[in-house]
């Protein structure tokens, strides 16, 4: 089903609306959002998406921009998440109160909720808060106080340290068999997808466009790796392999000592017809070096005046 519709977008031009289920895309039955991205033309063009809605079934069109992601965010569409719990931190505050995977969270401060979207949003608001949640667990329903948790994160648009509150839970996810080679085709696909987003991120760095008080260093990512562990083995899985692409991308960089600059002077030593001096591979080695040690320094002060903001 569909939570949001961007404004906008492709999909709120082509009319589908909120809590639409997807149906069809061009023809061709979906029942997984991984369906969706697959059934989209990566050229663009004009698409029809098949959407049931009110026990009605009804084709929407309209015209798709060329992307070679083949996302289905090119709909400006998100998926709709109910307010079932699925990890629960342990010992964290949602647990205290007694709150468990498969509760529904029905009310935050007396405010009705029936989307994730809605609940974090009233949650996050409020670090280190005395909040009241409401929750129905199998046919009872509950009401406690809960005092909500702080977690640092950057801003996004200047890099600023942003105090998010938080209960220890996520939403609950159905994971669907797809099979050793489908799997390794999307592993691939979200691979790609996770290195364009890295590299808009590092030339944005370049042009000025993101601030670098973004960039995290060894005590930010250790910050964040505990953050993710506490709210599930899924959350820190998926946090790894975020943290692998990373920094095989960075290790690809052309910076000399790295295995991209390693490549470069092979590339240069091909195009010479000969091996670079021992001397030339010093200077090579120690400008890479320098270039390294600058960069640990800036991550490191970026991680401490975080720390120091607190």
């Amino acid at each position: 089903d569909i939570g949001e519709v961007a404004d906008g977008s492709v999909g709120q031009a082509m009319g589908l609306m909120s809590e639409d289920r997807v149906t069809a895309v061009n023809g061709h039955p979906v029942s997984t959002w991984d369906e969706i991205y697959e059934s989209l033309p990566g050229d663009g063009g004009l698409v029809t998406v098949q959407v049931q809605r009110s026990g009605r079934t009804i084709e929407l069109t309209g015209e798709l921009p060329p992307e070679t992601s083949g996302r289905s965010e090119r709909l400006g569409i998100s998926p709709l998440f109910t307010t079932e719990v699925g990890e629960v931190e342990k010992d964290g505050p949602a647990y205290q109160a007694g709150i468990r995977r498969g509760d529904v969270i029905e009310a935050v401060n007396g405010v009705p909720v029936s989307r994730w979207s809605e609940m974090a949003r009233l949650i996050q608001s409020r670090p280190d808060t005395l909040i009241v949640l409401r929750w129905r667990h199998e046919q009872q329903v509950f009401t406690d106080t809960v005092t909500t948790r702080s977690m640092e994160v950057p801003g996004e648009e200047d890099g600023e340290t942003v105090s998010a509150g938080y209960v220890g839970i996520t939403s609950k996810i159905i994971f669907k068999g797809i099979g050793p080679f489908r799997a390794a085709r999307e592993s691939l696909r979200w691979t790609f997808q996770t290195t364009r987003e890295i590299v808009l991120f590092i030339r944005g760095l370049l042009t000025g466009q993101v601030s670098a008080r973004m960039v995290g260093g060894p005590i930010f990512i250790a910050q964040v790796a505990g953050q993710t562990a506490r709210q599930g083995f899924t959350v820190l899985v998926y946090f790894m392999a975020m943290l692998s692409v990373n920094l095989a991308l960075i290790n690809v960089l052309p910076i000399p000592v790295l295995d991209g600059g390693q490549l470069c002077i092979l590339l240069v030593e091909t195009l010479k017809g000969g091996s670079l001096s021992q001397r030339q591979r010093v200077i090579v080695q120690q400008i890479g070096l320098v270039l390294i040690f600058l960069l640990i320094i800036f991550v490191v002060f970026n991680d401490l005046d975080r720390l120091l903001h607190l």
